[in-house]
């Protein structure tokens, strides 16, 4: 599973990672999308209602069979930005700033932090790594 960290009025490195996902989506085989999920958990559950992911998501041309956009609970969701030590803060005129992390989670619940810094994201690398 990859995991990512965006929210959808992001205008830095948000737009870069869902784009670098996509791309690791174009790249799976199908059958490795029978096995490899994409999850993107929102940063920002005030803004990002299932209804304003839909349209995100369509912005990049998500396919929903291996990739899920996930909201909820403000409260819930602050407990898995802590499990994975993505810190989030609400700036001025309602801006997000959150650690732009990516996350390659196998089965045994183990988890590879291939990067954080998307201004650098290699997105084969990435690929390489979930296709092993």
């Amino acid at each position: 599973m990859v995991v990512a960290f965006a929210d959808t009025t992001c205008v830095d490195v948000c737009p870069l990672i869902t784009a670098a996902l996509r791309q690791i989506q174009i790249a799976l085989t199908p059958k490795e999308r029978t096995e490899v999920q994409l999850l993107t958990i929102t940063t920002d559950p005030e803004i990002d209602s299932p209804k304003v992911l839909r349209g995100y998501d369509k912005r990049y041309g998500a396919e929903f069979e291996n990739w899920a956009f996930l909201t909820g609970d403000p409260a819930v969701l602050a407990q898995v930005w802590k499990n994975f030590g993505v810190g989030v803060k609400r700036r001025a005129q309602g801006l997000i700033d959150h650690i732009p992390l990516t996350a390659i989670v196998d089965q045994a619940r183990q988890c590879d932090l291939p990067t954080s810094d998307h201004r650098q994201i290699n997105t084969p690398s990435l690929v390489m790594c979930v296709h092993y």
